[in-house]
């Protein structure tokens, strides 16, 4: 069975190939910690990514996580142990 809704005007999509890539090693460029958002990110290849294994109710203070949390915590990312 197939359900079909006519829209009252035309919109324009967006369709997206899936694009994969496979990596052995991943550069953090940078890794930055915003207290006030209690959020800790890193940017990898120019694209931003919130670490949620470090934010939210996860958050510390910078003096209370060190690279092996941030380390744990891309890879978390990326869900590899």
């Amino acid at each position: 069975m197939s359900l079909k809704i006519t829209l009252e005007t035309p919109k324009v999509i967006v369709k997206q190939p899936e694009i994969t890539k496979t990596i052995t090693e991943v550069v953090i460029d940078r890794i930055i910690d915003i207290p006030a958002q209690r959020k800790v990110a890193v940017f990898i290849d120019g694209e931003r990514i919130e670490l949620d294994a470090l934010s939210g109710v996860n958050y510390d203070t910078p003096t209370e996580w060190d690279n092996a949390a941030v380390v744990a915590a891309v890879k978390a990312y990326f869900g590899v142990a």
